[in-house]
């Protein structure tokens, strides 16, 4: 049902700590940490690091490490 809102041209905002389905859903992520933003970039170019894709999981670790 996501996915169909946000295929119409509708902004979803999608809360969620399951990392994959976060992925899988969602074109921007943003990622707070106590209060703060630590992240807000389309997934596609958030998930490079150093040349190579991370997944989500592997960058949400990297960011609160």
């Amino acid at each position: 049902a996501i996915q169909k809102f946000a295929g119409n041209g509708a902004a979803v905002v999608y809360v969620g700590h399951d990392m994959e389905e976060v992925q899988q859903l969602c074109n921007l992520v943003c990622v707070m940490h106590q209060g703060k933003v630590v992240l807000n970039k389309p997934l596609t170019e958030a998930l490079k690091m150093d040349g190579k894709e991370i997944s989500l999981t592997q960058l949400y670790e990297k960011l609160l490490m």
